[in-house]
């Protein structure tokens, strides 16, 4: 609970103030989780690590965030591969002659955060980082954002 948070934080701050640390930050905080730490932090994090794609749109806790200067880290962009053959992302990926997982990546990108694509293959690893070269309009993007069915992929 709270408690546990609270106490959790402390000890990161403490090796933050110790130098041990460059940066400290979150995993799987909500805006209320969020709004709780301002009670107790002396520093808010700098980073919320989250699960986020167009699946699980989270629009809201990104925009708090970003507000509030603290980056997102998505985890698992990709949705854990489940829609890569979804209808919308891969009409907009042939548009661009790029795959899905491109499309996804470069969508996660435009809105201002960081991602974590996992894989082990090298092509793959290389494909993922080829997501610069392009651009979604806001039509594509406002697309992708409507994909949103607020549920986790894991």
């Amino acid at each position: 609970g709270n408690n546990r948070r609270e106490e959790t934080w402390h000890a990161m701050e403490e090796i933050l103030k110790a130098g041990k640390a460059k940066a400290i930050g979150v995993s799987n905080y909500t805006v209320e989780h969020l709004e709780e730490m301002q009670t107790y932090a002396h520093t808010m994090p700098e980073v919320n690590q989250i699960e986020f794609h167009p699946f699980w749109f989270r629009k809201e806790l990104m925009n708090y965030c970003h507000e509030r200067n603290i980056a997102v880290e998505d985890y698992s962009p990709l949705a854990r591969a489940k829609n890569l053959s979804d209808p919308v992302i891969g009409a907009i990926a042939q548009a661009h002659g790029k795959t899905a997982a491109q499309v996804m990546l470069r969508w996660a990108v435009q809105h201002g955060n960081s991602v974590i694509p996992k894989s082990i293959h090298k092509d793959r690893i290389r494909e993922n980082i080829d997501i610069f070269d392009f651009e979604l309009s806001d039509d594509e993007m406002e697309q992708l954002n409507n994909l949103n069915e607020n549920r986790s992929a894991l």
